[in-house]
C-alpha cells in the first residue's frame, strides 16, 4: 500500500511544515466543486439532452447511495465501483477542463475523486462501511474528510482501519494527521510503528519533522541521517536537503551529510 498513497501523505504532512518540492507522483488538479450547484449545470454544455443526462446521473448516484445495508465485502466492492463510476461521469460532464482520467483504473479514479470531490468521496465511503467495513473504505474515506478538515473524523477513521489491520500505510496517514494537530508524542508513535510494519525511508523524515516540532533537535538529526542513508528517491532526498529542518538543525549545531551537501551547493 505504501506507493500507491503517497502523494495524499505528502500533502497532509505539507499542511504542517510547509510545501516539499518533490513527490513521488504528481496529485491531481484539485478543483473545489458542489454536486449541488446550479452554476455547475450552467457550466456544462448548455444543451437540454446534456442537463438531463446531469440530472439523470445525480439521481442515479443518489439511488446508488441509498442502498447501503449490511452485506459482504464483494457487494461493498460493487456498490464502490458504480458509485465512483457514475461521479466520474458526473463531473466529466460538468468540468470538461479538470476532466478525471476514466482508464480502467479504479484506484486511480478514486484518488482523482478525493482530492476534486472530497465530499462526495466521503459520502461514497460512507455508504460503502455500512455495507461492509474494510480498511481501504476507511482510509479513502479518512483522506476525504482531511482535506475538507473534518480531523477528528478522519482520526476516527484511521483508527478504525488500524484496529482492522495496522499497516504501515494507515499508520503513516494518521501520523500525518496528529503532525497537523500538534499531536507530536502519537505521530512519533505511529511513525514508530509504521517503520517496525516495514515502512519505507520518508517515515524517518516524518518522525524527523514530529521530533524537530518538540524540540528535540538530537533525536530529529539521527533520524534524518537514516533518512538520508536509506533513501532512494534522489529527487526526494533533494528536497529535503534544503528544507527547514536541515536549516534549523544547522543553526542548533547539527551538521549532517545530506544537508551540509546543499549548504554546499552541489546537493548530490
Amino acid at each position: 500500500m505504501m506507493m500507491k498513497y503517497s502523494v495524499f501523505a505528502v500533502i497532509l504532512c505539507c499542511l504542517t511544515h510547509g510545501a516539499l518540492a518533490a513527490t513521488h507522483k504528481p496529485a491531481p488538479e484539485v478543483v473545489s466543486t458542489s454536486t449541488q450547484s446550479a452554476t455547475e449545470e450552467r457550466s456544462a454544455d448548455q444543451t437540454p439532452a446534456l442537463i438531463e443526462k446531469v440530472r439523470e446521473l445525480r439521481e442515479r448516484l443518489r439511488r446508488e447511495l441509498a442502498k447501503s445495508r449490511l452485506g459482504t465485502p464483494e457487494e461493498a466492492r460493487q456498490f464502490r465501483t458504480k458509485a465512483i463510476s457514475l461521479a466520474v461521469e458526473f463531473n466529466n460532464l460538468l468540468h470538461k477542463k479538470s476532466r478525471i482520467q476514466a482508464i480502467g483504473d479504479e484506484d486511480l479514479e478514486i484518488h482523482q475523486l478525493i482530492y476534486a470531490h472530497p465530499r462526495i468521496a466521503s459520502h461514497i465511503f460512507a455508504s460503502e462501511l455500512e455495507i461492509c467495513k474494510s480498511t481501504e473504505a476507511y482510509d479513502y474515506k479518512a483522506q476525504a474528510d482531511a482535506i475538507t478538515g473534518k480531523k477528528a473524523q478522519a482520526e476516527a477513521d484511521w483508527t478504525d482501519a488500524i484496529a482492522l489491520a495496522p499497516e504501515a500505510e494507515l499508520l503513516l496517514h494518521r501520523g500525518h494527521l496528529y503532525l497537523t494537530q500538534h499531536k507530536y508524542d502519537q505521530a512519533i508513535d505511529d511513525f514508530t510503528r509504521a517503520l517496525k510494519a516495514g515502512g519505507t525511508a520518508p517515515l524517518y523524515h516524518s518522525r524527523a519533522t514530529a521530533y524537530y516540532r518538540k524540540d528535540d533537535y538530537a533525536a530529529a538529526a539521527e533520524d534524518l541521517e537514516l533518512f538520508f542513508k536509506h533513501d532512494t528517491n534522489k529527487e526526494y532526498s533533494r528536497s529535503v536537503s534544503v528544507s527547514h529542518i536541515c536549516a534549523g538543525l544547522r543553526k542548533h549545531g547539527f551538521t549532517l551529510e545530506g544537508c551540509a551537501a546543499a549548504a554546499g551547493g552541489n546537493g548530490k
